[in-house]
C-alpha cells in the first residue's frame, strides 16, 4: 500500500500542524500565504514531500534525531533559481540531520520537495562512514555547488511520483527515492569543495536580526536594539530587509510574534495570556491582525486544526 496524503491552500498553522514532528514555525512574509503540500510514504520508511507556496515565508524546524533528509526544488526554473541562490551557511544546510535546528527561506511560488527517511532507512543505502562524512560537512555542503542540469535531471526523476501513484507498486517508489537518493549524495561528494560557504556581511546581518528577533520577540524589542545586536545601523537593517523581504524588521518581528500566538493558542486557554507570551500586549486590533496575516481567524483555529490533524493522522 502507497500513503499519501494532499492538501491544497493550507494556511502556515495548518501546514506547520501537519508537519508538528519536525517543531514546524512557518512565518508568512506576505498576507494571505497559502501553501499545497502532497506526502508520498513507501514500504521502507522513506517519504517525499512536495509543498508549493503562494506567498514567501520563513521556516523553522528542528529535525527528529532518527530523521535524516534532502531538500530538493522543484524542476522549473523559478524553483532551481531561488533554490541555488539560497543563502548558505550552518542553519540554512539542505541536508536535514538528526536533531539539528535549521531556518529555510521558502520564496514565492517556488516548488520544492524533500526526500526524507528513518536514518535505518538511510544506513541500508550508504556506509557509516559516508553518513559521518554528509553529517560533518553539512554546512559545507552548498546548494550552488550543483550544476543546474543535475539538479533539474533529479527533480524531474522524481516528478513520475507525484503525478499519479495509482500506478506504482510500493517497492517501485521505494526504489525510486532510495536511487535518487544515492544519486544525490554521489552528487554532493563529487561537488564537494571543502571551502566554507561566503556569508556577505548583509547575510550576517540577516541571520544576527532573525536570531535576536526569534530569541527576543516576547519582549519589548526595537529595531534600534535589532540592529545593535546585528552589528549594523538601524538605516542599512532597514534597507537589507526591503532588499530581501520587501517589508521592514518590524514587520517581520509582528508577523512572527502573530505566527507564536497561533502556537501559544494551542496551550493557554485565553487569548490574553497567550498574545502576552507572544509578545502581543494591544488587544484591540488582535483578531483583525491575526487574520490578516494567518489567513485563520482566532475562534476558528481550533477546529480547523483539529481537522487537519485527524486528515493528517488517517492519512499516514
Amino acid at each position: 500500500m502507497i500513503d499519501e496524503v494532499k492538501f491544497s491552500n493550507l494556511t502556515p498553522v495548518e501546514y506547520d500542524k501537519g508537519l508538528e514532528n519536525f517543531n514546524l514555525v512557518t512565518t508568512p512574509l506576505d498576507k494571505n500565504v497559502k501553501i499545497d503540500v502532497q506526502i508520498i510514504g513507501s514500504s521502507t520508511g522513506a517519504s517525499l514531500i512536495s509543498r508549493y507556496n503562494s506567498g514567501s515565508v520563513l521556516e523553522e524546524f528542528q529535525a527528529p534525531k532518527d530523521i535524516f533528509g534532502l531538500e530538493l526544488p522543484c524542476y522549473d526554473k523559478h524553483s532551481i533559481n531561488t533554490y541555488v541562490n539560497h543563502p548558505e551557511g550552518h542553519n540554512q544546510s539542505f541536508i536535514i540531520s538528526q536533531g539539528e535546528y535549521a531556518r529555510w527561506e521558502i520564496p514565492d511560488q517556488a516548488t520544492y520537495q524533500c526526500i526524507v527517511m528513518d536514518t535505518s532507512c538511510l544506513s541500508n543505502l550508504i556506509t557509516p562512514i559516508e553518513q559521518e562524512w554528509l553529517y560533518h560537512n553539512r554546512s559545507t555542503i552548498k546548494r550552488r555547488d550543483f550544476e543546474s542540469t543535475e539538479l533539474f535531471a533529479l527533480s524531474r526523476y522524481l516528478k513520475y511520483i507525484k503525478g499519479d501513484t495509482s500506478r506504482f507498486e510500493p517497492n517501485h517508489i521505494s526504489n525510486i527515492l532510495d536511487s535518487s537518493t544515492i544519486s544525490l549524495i554521489s552528487k554532493i561528494q563529487d561537488n564537494y569543495s571543502g571551502i566554507q560557504p561566503t556569508i556577505n556581511t548583509r547575510q550576517k546581518i540577516l541571520n544576527r536580526s532573525l536570531d535576536y528577533i526569534s530569541s527576543q520577540y516576547m519582549n519589548n524589542i526595537s529595531v534600534a536594539e535589532i540592529a545593535c545586536y546585528s552589528n549594523t545601523t538601524t538605516r542599512n537593517l532597514q534597507l537589507v530587509y526591503k532588499q530581501r523581504f520587501g517589508c521592514s524588521p518590524m514587520s517581520v518581528l509582528k508577523h512572527y510574534r502573530y505566527r507564536q500566538l497561533a502556537k501559544e493558542l494551542q496551550q493557554y486557554s485565553t487569548v490574553r495570556e497567550a498574545a502576552s507570551r507572544a509578545g502581543l500586549h494591544h488587544m484591540g486590533r488582535l483578531n483583525q491582525e491575526f487574520e490578516s496575516i494567518l489567513s485563520l481567524k482566532v475562534n476558528e483555529m481550533a477546529s480547523r486544526l483539529s481537522k487537519i490533524n485527524k486528515l493528517w493522522i488517517n492519512s499516514n
